[in-house]
C-alpha cells in the first residue's frame, strides 16, 4: 500500500471545510440592552439567556418573512433566536467600526435608564481596553468620556447611597464627582485632562480637550467679574492653549466673546476698580494670550470686549 506522507496528510486534514459553529467568528453584534434570546423565532417562546448591548453572536440559521429572526450562539454560551432588528451584522475586518457605529447610535438616544447608559458604558471600556491601534484607542476614548458623562449624569441626586447607583459610583470615584453648583454627578476635570495627556498624538485630542472646555463647571463665582474670567480661563483658554489651530477654535473664541459681552452689560456681574482690578488683570491676561494665538475670525472682537471690561481699571 502506498504511504501517504505525514505533511501532506495533515495538511489535507487542516484544509478540509467545516460547518463548526465552534470554527465560525462572530458576525453579528446586538444593538440594544438586555436583549433575550428565545427558544423559538416568537416573542411568546421561553427566554434561553439574556445578553447585553454589544455582544457579539455567531448567526446559524433564519427564520420568518425577510429572515426577520436569526439563531445565534453567544462565545462559549447557548444557541438562541432574537430579532435581527436587534442586532448588527459586520464583516471580520470591520468589528470595531461596527461598535463605534453601535455606541454612537446609543450616545444619541435621550431617555435612556441607568442600567442601558451602564451597559453602554460596560462596552465601551471592553472595548477601549482591547485596542492597541492609537487612532481607535482615541477615538474610544473620547466615546467613553461622553459614555461616563450620561452615566454619571443619570445617577439620581437622593438615591446615590442606593443600588444600584453606590456600586457604580465607587467603583468610578477616580473619575467622577458631585458637583454641587451643577446639581449631579459628572466627570472630573483632571480625569479629562489625564485621559487627553495620553491620547495627545491622536485626532481624537482636539475633542478630548473640547469636552474639557464644555462639559467642566467649576463653581459658582456669583458675578464676580474676576473669578469668572479665571473661569472662562480655565475652560476656553485651557482648550485654545492646548490646540490653537484646533476644530473648535472659532466657536470657542465666540463664545468668550458672547462671555465678555455679558460682563460688559454689567448685568449680574460686578467688580470695584478701586481694589479689583490687579486681580482682574491676572485672570485676563492668560486668557488674552490664548485668544491672540490663534487665528479665529472673532478674536479681534473677543479681545477688544475683554478691553471693555477691563476699560474701569484703565
Amino acid at each position: 500500500m502506498r504511504r501517504v506522507p505525514i505533511a501532506l496528510t495533515l495538511g489535507l486534514f487542516l484544509s478540509f471545510p467545516t460547518s463548526s459553529a465552534a470554527a465560525q467568528e462572530a458576525n453579528r453584534l446586538t444593538v440594544a440592552s438586555n436583549v433575550r434570546l428565545r427558544a423559538a423565532a416568537d416573542d411568546a417562546a421561553a427566554v434561553v439567556t439574556a445578553v447585553p448591548l454589544g455582544t457579539e453572536l455567531i448567526q446559524l440559521d433564519t427564520s420568518g418573512p425577510s429572515a426577520a429572526w436569526v439563531r445565534v450562539r453567544t462565545t462559549g454560551g447557548p444557541d438562541g433566536w432574537l430579532p435581527a432588528r436587534l442586532t448588527r451584522r459586520f464583516a471580520p475586518d470591520g468589528r470595531i467600526e461596527a461598535i463605534e457605529a453601535v455606541v454612537k447610535d446609543r450616545l444619541a438616544r435621550a431617555g435612556d435608564s441607568f442600567t442601558a447608559r451602564r451597559e453602554l458604558l460596560d462596552l465601551v471600556e471592553r472595548t477601549l481596553s482591547s485596542l492597541k491601534e492609537p487612532e481607535s484607542g482615541g477615538r474610544f476614548a473620547l466615546l467613553w468620556l461622553s459614555a461616563l458623562d450620561t452615566v454619571a449624569a443619570s445617577v439620581p441626586r437622593a438615591q446615590s447611597r442606593a443600588e444600584p447607583y453606590a456600586a457604580w459610583l465607587k467603583t468610578h470615584d477616580a473619575v467622577v464627582y458631585f458637583h454641587e453648583p451643577a446639581g449631579r454627578w459628572q466627570v472630573r476635570p483632571q480625569a479629562v485632562l489625564d485621559l487627553h495627556a495620553r491620547h495627545r498624538d491622536t485626532s481624537a485630542a482636539d475633542d478630548i480637550a473640547w469636552f474639557a472646555a464644555t462639559h467642566g463647571v467649576l463653581g459658582d463665582c456669583e458675578g464676580f467679574v474676576p473669578c469668572v474670567v479665571r473661569r472662562f480661563d480655565a475652560l476656553d483658554g485651557a482648550y485654545l492653549r492646548l490646540h490653537p489651530a484646533g476644530r473648535h477654535v472659532d466657536e470657542s473664541v465666540t463664545r468668550l466673546f458672547d462671555g465678555f459681552v455679558r460682563m460688559d452689560s454689567g448685568r449680574g456681574h460686578f467688580f470695584d476698580p478701586r481694589k479689583d482690578c490687579a486681580e482682574l488683570a491676572a485672570a485676563a491676561g492668560p486668557l488674552e494670550a490664548a485668544i491672540g494665538a490663534t487665528r479665529a475670525g472673532s478674536r479681534a472682537a473677543a479681545l477688544a470686549a475683554i478691553d471693555r471690561v477691563r476699560a474701569p481699571c484703565k
